[in-house]
C-alpha cells in the first residue's frame, strides 16, 4: 500500500471509534432520581399492591404508600396531560422528604430465576422496617398493548431494626420467573417501607425503594430519593387509558425499551475515552503520513 492510499485509510479510520461511540453497549441503570415504578394489571397474574392502595378502584396511583394522585387531576380524568402533572406534584413533595435510607442492589439472571442480594442501610433512626422485593416485566404485551414495569411475581419481604443512624442489614432472594414471563425483561422494584411512625415519618410510609435489572450495567446504589409510584389497571380499563398514558411517560425518564427489553442510554466513560484515543490516534497517523 503506497503512502496516498495509507493516508486516506488513515483519514477516514476514525469514523471506527465515532461509530463504536455511538453504538456503544445500550445497557445502564436508570437515572439516580428517577422514580421505581411498578404497575398492577388487576386481570394479571402478579402479586397485590402495598397496603392502602385498593386494586379494586382503577385507576389507582399511589405514591411511597402515603400519597394518592386524584384520579381527576383538573377536573379532566381523560388529559394524560393532567395526570402527568398530578404525578409531578406527588414526585416533588416526596422527593422533598429527602432519603433517610440508601439501598444497594444486584444479582444475576440465572435459568428461570432471579437472584438478588440487597442491602439497606439508615441514615436517621428508622425503627423497624420491611423491606420488599418485587419482579418486574417491562414492556409486556397484553391485549395488544405494551405496558412497563409490571408486577409478576414477589419474594418473602425481609424485616429488620434500622434504630440507628448507619444501621443496615442485607438479605438475599431468588425469585422464580413465572411461565409466561419474557425473561429477556425482567427485573425488580425493592422498597424500604417503615411498619411504625418514626420521627417525622408515618407507618407504612416508603422511604426509599430502587430498581434493578439484570441488564443494567453494576449495581443500583440508591443514595439519593426514589419515589416508589404504584399504579392500579386493567387491561380491559378504558378510563384508565388517560392515567396508563402518564405512567409510560414517566417510565419514559428510565430509558426506552428496545425490542429486547434493553435500556437506551449514553456510552460509558470507558467507551467514551477508549473512542477519543482512537479518534485522536487517527489525527496524529494523518499529519504523520501528510509530514
Amino acid at each position: 500500500m503506497t503512502r496516498a492510499p495509507v493516508a486516506r485509510f488513515v483519514r477516514r479510520a476514525w469514523i471506527v471509534p465515532v461509530l463504536l461511540l455511538v453504538a456503544a453497549p445500550a445497557f445502564a441503570q436508570a437515572p439516580r432520581d428517577a422514580p421505581t415504578l411498578v404497575v398492577h394489571l388487576s386481570d394479571v397474574a402478579g402479586v397485590a399492591p402495598l397496603p392502602g392502595l385498593d386494586a379494586s378502584r382503577l385507576p389507582g396511583t399511589r405514591a411511597d404508600g402515603v400519597l394518592d394522585a386524584d384520579p381527576a387531576p383538573e377536573g379532566n380524568p381523560d388529559s394524560a396531560v393532567a395526570h402527568v402533572r398530578e404525578l409531578q406534584r406527588l414526585l416533588n413533595l416526596r422527593l422533598a422528604t429527602g432519603a433517610p435510607a440508601s439501598l444497594v442492589v444486584d444479582g444475576a439472571l440465572r435459568p428461570a430465576v432471579l437472584a438478588l442480594n440487597v442491602t439497606a442501610r439508615a441514615h436517621e433512626a428508622l425503627g423497624e422496617v420491611e423491606a420488599r422485593v418485587v419482579l418486574v416485566e417491562d414492556g409486556a404485551t397484553f391485549a395488544g398493548r405494551s405496558y412497563r414495569f409490571v408486577a409478576r411475581a414477589d419474594a418473602p419481604p425481609e424485616r429488620a431494626n434500622l434504630s440507628a443512624p448507619d444501621a443496615a442489614f442485607s438479605f438475599a432472594r431468588e425469585i422464580p420467573i413465572p411461565p409466561g414471563v419474557d425473561a429477556s425483561r425482567v427485573g425488580v422494584a425493592v422498597s424500604l417501607r417503615l411498619l411504625q411512625a418514626s420521627g417525622a415519618h408515618e407507618a407504612g410510609e416508603v422511604v426509599q425503594s430502587a430498581s434493578w435489572s439484570p441488564r443494567q450495567d453494576g449495581p443500583t446504589v440508591q443514595d439519593e430519593k426514589a419515589v416508589l409510584v404504584e399504579h392500579v389497571s386493567a387491561t380491559w380499563c378504558e378510563p384508565c387509558a388517560a392515567s396508563d398514558a402518564a405512567i409510560d411517560l414517566l417510565a419514559a425518564q428510565q430509558g426506552e425499551t428496545t425490542s429486547g427489553g434493553a435500556y437506551l442510554r449514553a456510552p460509558s466513560a470507558w467507551a467514551a475515552g477508549g473512542a477519543l484515543v482512537g479518534l485522536l490516534a487517527a489525527i496524529v497517523a494523518t499529519r504523520r503520513l501528510r509530514g
